[in-house]
């Protein structure tokens, strides 16, 4: 498999690239998403060596219906982790 076979096979974030870097000496680059992650890889071979996360302190806080917030706000909390969904309510019995 060639290098850039295995660069296409593993360039794959969850969520849009949104940003790649190369490093001064051409040797890496790194790919960054807008799903928290950032990608490292060798430029030489197309090889995945790291992929770091970043922490997402509010993941599944649920912020359906809530008021007060600007779309940057909103925007900022589901990338940290957040959802915004409707719950079905039941009664129980």
């Amino acid at each position: 498999m060639g290098s850039t076979q295995r660069l296409e096979q593993h360039l794959m974030h969850l969520i849009e690239i949104v940003s790649v870097s190369v490093h001064p000496d051409g040797t890496l680059f790194a790919s960054g998403s807008e799903g928290s992650t950032i990608k490292i890889w060798s430029a030489a071979k197309g090889w995945l060596l790291k992929t770091l996360r970043v922490d997402r302190p509010y993941k599944r806080m649920n912020i359906y219906n809530v008021t007060g917030m600007t779309i940057a706000q909103e925007h900022t909390l589901k990338v940290l982790g957040a959802v915004e969904r409707q719950e079905e309510t039941g009664s129980r019995r």
